[in-house]
């Protein structure tokens, strides 16, 4: 070449092959290069290099072992691993960089969930394992992680789990935070992309009631009677979770509504945000009037995140039976004995219209 005088700039016109695009980000797929003024001399070829640009942070690749296939006109890299869309390639021949399309990595795809995925606690903290491909390797050159976050919920992205591990480009460990819900669906963001929602699905165990305290009481009360309900999987450490409670049986028009705002959560509380050792939940409400034995109480957990409402089993609670204390007569009349009764625990007027 004369001095003075230079070839013209390389072109990156296409791509081809496997690692063109949705590529393995494990890296070894072959990407044929296309263009012009590539040159017919391999040892001119300085560098194939891509770059991912995630919102102003560059993660740069340099693609393995080039080849010069088609002089002029073509060259065969391999990938190496890595994650991410709209990666721009440049090829740098006798030190003129090129202009260049973009090629992209496959985008992640959640195949599998491992762990307990079936009666999961609503507490959280427990491990679970996302098996799948193209999760990226565990850090990018820069040192900086690839997968940005892994939610999950009745749509993958109500909830946000914690402590996301990356041990290769096929599985990835997180934990649990405390929610509610069954079916849900997990989702995964590496190198800007997200997958789709996982067919395989994760869901809470449902409330139980353990206990009442007490099991039964009077049909009215001069003070307040509180009940407290020990049990489980109510979700009480999920913010986004009130309580109700069903009190009484629908059959004979007893039942009643204890409000969120009527339930008084005694422990754990979101203030301390740490569940107890064993596992239960512990609230209180102050018994409604009633009457009659085996009054059926259920607990109802409901989330914004969550159109239905999530229901225990029932359990009962029985109002006494009533009780004659004592006959008093007062008078005897000639149309007959007069008598006064004191009674205990009999239904009120109101009761007995119902």
């Amino acid at each position: 070449m004369a001095a003075g005088t230079s070839y013209a700039a390389p072109i990156v016109s296409y791509f081809e092959g496997p690692g063109a695009a949705s590529a393995a980000t494990e890296g070894g797929e072959w990407v044929d290069v296309n263009g012009r003024n590539m040159g017919n001399d391999a040892s001119k070829i300085e560098a194939v290099r891509y770059v991912l640009d995630l919102d102003g942070r560059e993660v740069p690749y340099v693609a393995d072992n080039c080849t010069l296939t088609v002089p002029h006109e073509q060259l065969r890299c391999y990938t190496v691993e890595g994650a991410g869309r709209d990666l721009g390639w440049t090829v740098w021949v006798d030190g003129q960089p090129s202009s260049n399309p973009a090629t992209h990595y496959g985008v992640p795809e959640i195949t599998n969930l491992v762990g307990n995925i079936v009666n999961a606690s609503t507490d959280g903290g427990e491990w679970v394992w996302l098996v799948g491909d193209n999760f990226g390797p565990p850090v990018a050159s820069d040192g900086e992680p690839f997968v940005s976050e892994v939610t999950y919920g009745p749509s993958g992205v109500e909830y946000h789990a914690k402590d996301v591990t990356v041990a290769n480009h096929t599985h990835v460990k997180v934990r649990t935070v405390p929610a509610i819900g069954e079916g849900l669906s997990f989702r995964i963001v590496v190198a800007g992309q997200r997958s789709s929602p996982s067919r395989v699905k994760f869901s809470h165990q449902r409330p139980q009631i353990l206990s009442l305290s007490p099991m039964s009481g009077p049909t009215y009360n001069f003070r307040p009677l509180v009940v407290t309900v020990k049990a489980k999987n109510l979700g009480l450490l999920d913010p986004s979770v009130s309580l109700s409670i069903s009190f009484g049986n629908d059959a004979d028009r007893t039942l009643v509504t204890i409000p969120d705002a009527s339930i008084k959560r005694v422990s754990p509380t979101l203030d301390k945000g740490r569940p107890s050792a064993d596992g239960l939940h512990t609230v209180s409400f102050e018994l409604p009037e009633g009457i009659a034995p085996r009054r059926g109480v259920v607990l109802h957990a409901k989330s914004t995140h969550i159109a239905t409402p999530i229901d225990s089993p029932p359990v009962e609670f029985d109002y006494n039976a009533p009780t004659l204390r004592f006959v008093e007569v007062t008078a005897i009349r000639s149309s007959g004995d007069e008598y006064d009764f004191i009674l205990e625990n009999f239904p009120s007027a109101a009761d007995r219209e119902k």
